[in-house]
């Protein structure tokens, strides 16, 4: 069994989504009020979207301090997941391309060309 989190270290990280959620969708009204002006053919004042980035990186620093008083401990292992899907792809190329030599060394083996099979390094 693994320690369940306190019920209360949730509420930060929670809060946390969704604050970086209302940030996204203020970004993404703003990139699509833009390319309405721009099919409209206004002209913008740049106080308007100096005003609307500064908010939002504004919005975004505090974030990034909340985030670093947040405990780390608590994750999916989606790096180690990542990883091990990483490795396992690798192993399969390097064990077709063996494969693939293998195949050529055995035809010129059969044509009477002199060459030495390979041995497959990653299984050992």
């Amino acid at each position: 069994m693994l320690p369940l989190p306190v019920a209360s270290n949730g509420v930060p990280a929670a809060l946390v989504y969704f604050v970086l959620g209302i940030v996204l969708l203020s970004l993404t009204r703003y990139i699509s009020l833009e390319n309405g002006w721009t099919q409209d053919k206004l002209k913008v004042p740049i106080q308007i979207p100096r005003r609307w980035f500064a908010y939002s990186a504004l919005i975004l620093v505090l974030l990034v301090l909340l985030i670093s008083l947040l405990p780390t401990n608590y994750g999916l292992g989606f790096f180690a997941t990542l990883m091990a899907v990483f490795h396992l792809l690798a192993q399969l190329v390097l064990d077709v391309f063996f494969l693939i030599q293998l195949m050529i060394a055995l035809i010129a083996h059969l044509l009477g060309q002199n060459t030495v099979i390979p041995q497959n390094a990653s299984h050992k």
